[in-house]
């Protein structure tokens, strides 16, 4: 199996990650509420597998996961007492529990105290927290223990500290909840409990949420910040919060972003990698603790090819394999301890798993003897001297 389809869920809020390869899942790092789905509290420091193949999709809150799975039903595990898991629960939730009855969940986004759930017509419900409007439903009653629909239809979203935002089909940009430190993006402090367009633009390609400031990709390349800006996660060169989407520089070649607790990441087309922000625990991967105000490239290559963040690390993707970053905490990079990693170091562990099942359906030239299994396991064997016999249809799943 190729890690070119490897999916990797990690959150600005959260120290566990979680690793999806054609419906086989891998958890690592914090698990003091049982979020890694492995059934205990116990830590890990390399990713362990869950049970199953079927899959398909992980979010990581602060202290919960969320997933959903090859058949469209949605599940979670984790903290129960933040309402976070999508039903009522007081205690904790160590491996993976069906929310609801429904199959036609297609994504799921996990903020620290509200999870999110899109429908496959990209409808968003959303659960938990709901003190600032975050959940979009148009109050601020709270908390819910189970989803709730918002009526609102988008193509992605985000959600950070008590706020979400999200981009439809037609490339508008909207967002919702608490607007601290101007985090909603229309140059004002006022909350707002329903989804409210950012600007009237139509070029928005991709967002990512930190805990107060947001950053965001266009069409045309371009990468725009907004929000809090301590530590200058910005990239604008200045610790001055901004209320509307400012733009970072003048380049026209940025294709990802993805933003930590305090520090953004982003890649270019050309394959390189960016980190800026706060950097007191090696989040900005750049082998010193020097807080960075704009964007400043992570070391020299140039074969990236996908980037993710969590509170404080980054996981980056190139055809050789994947490489981690950052302060480490709780084993969160599962390379087998918790130390910082200021320069990124390669993972060897291996998500190509000889455990994992196949549904074989293509066509399988085997010379002389040739083997044919049917739907109920029965096994038949011809003799043939013609080496181009093949094999059709096997449709079955077979363990290799």
């Amino acid at each position: 199996m190729a890690l070119e389809d490897l999916k990797i869920a990690v959150g600005w809020s959260a120290d566990h990650q979680f690793y999806e390869n054609y419906g086989a899942a891998w958890s690592c790092g914090d698990n003091t509420y049982g979020q890694l789905g492995l059934g205990n509290t116990t830590p890990y420091t390399t990713p362990q597998q869950l049970s199953g193949y079927t899959w398909d999709e992980f979010a990581v809150g602060g202290v919960y996961t969320l997933a959903v799975k090859t058949d469209g039903t949605l599940w979670s595990c984790g903290r129960g007492e933040q309402l976070t898991l999508g039903y009522l629960l007081t205690g904790n939730q160590t491996t993976f529990a069906q929310v609801g009855s429904a199959t036609d969940w297609a994504s799921v986004c996990a903020a620290h105290t509200s999870g999110y759930a899109m429908k496959t017509t990209g409808e968003i419900y959303g659960w938990g927290s709901n003190a600032g409007g975050e959940l979009g439903i148009g109050n601020t009653t709270s908390p819910h223990n189970t989803p709730q629909a918002t009526g609102f239809i988008a193509a992605q979203m985000t959600a950070g500290n008590l706020w979400a935002a999200a981009i439809k089909a037609d490339g508008t940009l909207w967002a919702w909840g608490a607007n601290n430190y101007g985090i909603l993006g229309q140059g004002d402090y006022t909350n707002r409990s329903s989804p409210t367009q950012i600007g009237s633009g139509t070029t928005w390609a991709q967002i990512a949420a930190g805990r107060h400031h947001v950053a965001a990709v266009k069409t045309d390349g371009t990468l725009w910040t907004w929000g809090a800006n301590f530590y200058g996660q910005l990239g604008l060169g200045d610790d001055t919060e901004r209320t509307s989407p400012t733009q970072v520089g003048s380049g026209t070649a940025w294709v990802e972003v993805r933003c930590a607790y305090n520090t953004p990441y982003a890649r270019k087309a050309d394959g390189t990698i960016w980190a800026w922000g706060m950097n007191d625990a090696s989040q900005a991967v750049q082998g010193a603790a020097t807080e960075y105000w704009v964007p400043d490239q992570i070391g020299t290559g140039t074969s990236w090819t996908k980037i993710w963040s969590d509170s404080s690390d980054l996981y980056v993707h190139t055809t050789a394999g994947i490489y981690v970053g950052g302060s480490n905490w709780s084993g969160a990079l599962g390379i087998g301890n918790t130390t910082a990693q200021a320069n990124l170091v390669a993972q060897s562990v291996s998500f190509d798993t000889p455990s994992a099942p196949a549904t074989i359906s293509e066509v399988i030239t085997i010379p002389a003897t040739v083997w044919t299994i049917d739907q109920q396991n029965n096994q038949s064997v011809s003799d043939s001297s013609n080496a181009a016999d093949t094999i059709n249809s096997l449709t079955n799943t077979i363990y290799l």
